[in-house]
């Protein structure tokens, strides 16, 4: 992997692993609010998994990883569970995705410390 490439990569994974953590828990505590409140909650949980979409979108054009688009396809499902009204299922889809992150950013380290850049 280009030692640009790899920076890129493993930048992008942890920001990306601790915005999937941040909604994951986000979700828990959605769980427990008044159906009024929970509608307005989804919305915004909604939006969040749109913005990491996002955050894997861009880090896919940095590093031309396909891999990515795996997590993002998975980031995709949990955003229309959060859309569609099944919250509960967000965090299945977010955990698949956080596996493949990290997955990524262990490629990138291993390929930083292969060329002594880490």
């Amino acid at each position: 992997m280009d030692p640009k490439a790899a920076i890129i990569a493993l930048a992008q994974s942890e920001k990306v692993k601790t915005m999937i953590l941040a909604i994951n828990n986000s979700v828990n505590l959605c769980t427990g609010l008044p159906q009024a409140q929970r509608t307005g909650a989804e919305q915004v949980l909604g939006l969040m998994v749109e913005m990491l979409c996002s955050e894997a979108v861009l880090a896919l054009n940095a590093t031309g990883d396909k891999t990515w688009l795996a997590a993002e396809k998975e980031m995709n499902m949990a955003a229309v569970m959060a859309r569609s009204g099944v919250i509960d299922e967000v965090p299945y889809h977010l955990t698949q995705a956080l596996s493949r992150v990290t997955s990524l950013g262990e490629k990138a380290m291993a390929s930083l410390k292969a060329t002594q850049l880490l």
